[in-house]
């Protein structure tokens, strides 16, 4: 970015933040009674049963760990929620006091470890949707705790972990992206007659507060001073780069059996732009080997600057089951009882039409709860 540009993003942010932190988190109880919440652990009775077991675990903003067959998925773990007013004061000074709390993340991946038993020889990717730090900030001190599983990040992502992740391990999601030019194939991995299929789907993300998007734009070259998972870095670090959807196939005998589509940041369905072309990510989705979506994972948080969002999406996602994401308020402590985000009106949310017309086969999960699905 030039000068200017970064003068007024460094204003933008500086507001977002201010203005943030004059909004107090929403109560639960303030919740439309008739939601499906889920404290602990549930079944999703939408879906067919089968054989096989998928366990989803909501870790809280965009975070989810999917274990099918002792093999695991992380996206976004995210656990070291910070304080507004050190986020205020990292933006309006510079001042490098935004890192992972490896307290936090211990206690982030016990609380999965809990109930899906050990990560380490479970884990087989680490996934980011993009450069924010509360997708991304974790994801070095996990790969660092785990038995370092390929990680895959946007372009600005690699960037930022380029010193503190093994950079053989790190892929990047615009090399593997379907585009209006190109079409690629999915990232995979497989186990006897069962594989694993994830495409990215190149998505956006709503501004935070009415037009004023925090921490927008790109890293270009890489971060020489975060060297350490744990390392102090300034807010504006954590810029957002490309933002991803991702559709995840379970395949079994060379037939897709389960589809989930995640998508944790709200926006309209097809703002994207990449480098040569606008892209359509509806179009994106019709590219893909035919199956119906069979899980909708979507995000809550600052859901009312796309007036059609999630209407427009979910009548072209068409799911069976949809769970809700980012809802929570992540400047609240891990280890606190969740309260709503700030800056957005979940409980009007809710009363969205298209909200309604899905609720009886939706799912609002604490973070921590446990989702299961037999298909």
């Amino acid at each position: 970015m030039n000068d200017q540009s970064q003068f007024i993003s460094f204003c933008l942010f500086l507001l977002a933040v201010l203005l943030t932190s004059c909004i107090s988190p929403g109560r639960l109880s303030k919740l439309p009674k008739d939601i499906h919440v889920v404290e602990k652990r549930e079944a999703i009775n939408e879906y067919k049963t089968g054989p096989n077991t998928l366990t989803i675990q909501y870790l809280g903003a965009g975070g989810l760990y999917l274990l099918n067959k002792n093999e695991g998925i992380l996206i976004d773990p995210f656990f070291s929620n910070q304080k507004v007013g050190k986020l205020g004061w990292s933006v309006l000074f510079g001042k490098e006091n935004i890192r992972a709390n490896e307290k936090m993340v211990t206690y982030g991946l016990k609380s999965i470890e809990a109930q899906t038993g050990p990560l380490a020889p479970q884990v087989k990717a680490i996934f980011s949707a993009h450069g924010h730090y509360d997708h991304l900030l974790d994801v070095p001190a996990v790969f660092a705790t785990l038995n370092k599983p390929m990680v895959y990040l946007n372009q600005t992502g690699y960037n930022i972990c380029y010193n503190t992740i093994d950079k053989n391990k790190m892929d990047v999601l615009e090399a593997h992206m379907t585009t209006a030019d190109k079409t690629r194939p999915p990232i995979t991995w497989a186990t006897d007659s069962s594989s694993v299929h994830v495409y990215p789907i190149l998505a956006d993300h709503n501004p935070h507060l009415k037009n004023i998007k925090a921490f927008d734009g790109d890293i270009t070259t890489p971060n020489q001073t975060f060297k350490n998972p744990y390392d102090k870095t300034t807010a504006n670090t954590w810029l957002e780069g490309s933002t991803f959807a991702f559709v995840i196939d379970y395949v079994t005998n060379n037939k897709i059996t389960l589809r989930l589509y995640i998508q944790s940041s709200s926006c309209n369905p097809c703002p994207s732009v990449a480098a040569s072309a606008k892209e359509d990510c509806l179009a994106q989705l019709k590219s893909l080997p035919p199956h119906p979506i069979d899980i909708a994972f979507l995000g809550i948080a600052s859901y009312a600057a796309s007036p059609q969002y999630p209407a427009e999406l979910l009548t072209a996602l068409n799911p069976t089951a949809v769970v809700w994401l980012h809802w929570e308020d992540f400047f609240r402590s891990y280890t606190r009882p969740p309260k709503t985000v700030r800056a957005t009106n979940v409980p009007a949310f809710f009363k969205l039409d298209a909200v309604n017309k899905v609720k009886d086969k939706a799912y609002l999960p604490w973070p921590k709860a446990v989702l299961e699905v037999k298909y």
